[in-house]
């Protein structure tokens, strides 16, 4: 794996899980806008029944809706994620949020949609032994973005979430879709110039700190899932350390690991099997920061009530946060 300064990694920027380092390719066409009304193209084969995992929910406590689009001929079955749905469950009800299923579809799209456009980055305008190790205010270098066809694939597949009683609104709900290949796009320094590769992802969480106000509001709560990684399978954890990227909003970190590409250790925002989401500065805010997702509502008197609204389009230091970050993330480079 390379060190920091010879890599930026946008798996962990963009927050992939399950990268393949021998599996590359070349970018890809992303800005061919696709035709207006791609909805047309998906057709809903089965709504499964949820209700089993909304049983234990509790009104007045803050609360993430999921929706979930699995693709016929896509790497996911239904009956695969229920281990998964249970366990982000019980990790987040264990710091006071709920996760609620609020649908789960069957779909079908044309075939071409199972391989998505990596995301559209700029070159690094710095060489690497430049370069702060503080990686979130690298971001705005690279400006990820989805491509036109990626977000167009989003939005006809997300066009068919089903209407709800609390009507949560399509850009303050977390929409899980299912992709057979999912490529994220990092740069590598060869020693005389940045290179441009890409890899296939099991899981891509397009998380509000990478993206901004790129993504289209609609579609912000989107993370592809693909596990196409076979020792990812068996894996439960994943959902929920992808939610945690979406509804933390932080990369890979913990208490004492700063932001980095891969790094091992208890926490969930770290690869392994961790589960802890820690709180204070020592465990970098993740609680706190947690709390005031905008992706959170609670239920009063029967109406969803969301408090909170990001202010800056969701970047790390953004303003909703007040002083819940850690600046800078890592000490300077010797």
């Amino acid at each position: 794996m390379f060190g920091f300064g010879k890599r930026i990694a946008l798996s962990c920027f963009l927050c992939a899980c399950g990268t393949d380092a021998n599996d590359t390719q070349g970018m890809l066409d992303a800005t061919v806008v696709a035709d207006a009304g791609l909805e047309s193209e998906v057709t809903v084969l089965e709504q499964f029944d949820v209700g089993s995992f909304n049983e234990d929910l509790i009104e007045g406590v803050p609360t993430a809706d999921l929706a979930f689009y699995l693709s016929d001929g896509g790497p996911l079955a239904w009956d695969e994620l229920a281990g998964n749905i249970t366990r982000a469950k019980r990790i987040f009800g264990e710091v006071g949020v709920q996760l609620r299923v609020r649908s789960a579809l069957h779909i079908q799209i044309p075939a071409d949609w199972q391989q998505i456009d990596p995301a559209i980055i700029d070159l690094p305008s710095t060489p690497p032994e430049l370069r702060e190790t503080d990686l979130y205010r690298h971001l705005e270098e690279l400006r990820a973005r989805p491509s036109a066809r990626a977000i167009a694939i989003f939005e006809a597949i997300v066009a068919h979430l089903p209407e709800d009683p609390l009507s949560i609104p399509a850009s303050n709900t977390i929409h899980l879709m299912s992709f057979n290949e999912v490529p994220i796009p990092f740069y590598e320094w060869n020693g005389a110039e940045w290179i441009y590769n890409s890899v296939p992802t099991g899981g891509l969480s397009l998380p509000p700190y990478t993206y901004a106000d790129r993504m289209p509001e609609g579609i912000r709560g989107a993370i592809t899932l693909s596990f196409e990684v076979d020792r990812f399978r068996p894996d439960t954890r994943v959902l929920a350390h992808e939610l945690g990227h979406k509804l933390i909003n932080v990369s890979h970190e913990g208490g004492s690991v700063c932001p980095s590409f891969e790094a091992n250790g208890p926490e969930l925002m770290l690869y392994g099997n961790g589960e802890i989401i820690p709180a204070g500065e020592a465990g970098r805010w993740h609680q706190e920061r947690l709390a005031l997702s905008p992706f959170l509502y609670r239920v009063e008197a029967g109406q969803a009530v969301f408090a909170n609204q990001f202010l800056d389009g969701g970047i790390y230091r953004d303003r909703l946060y007040e002083a819940l970050y850690i600046d800078p993330p890592c000490s300077a480079a010797p």
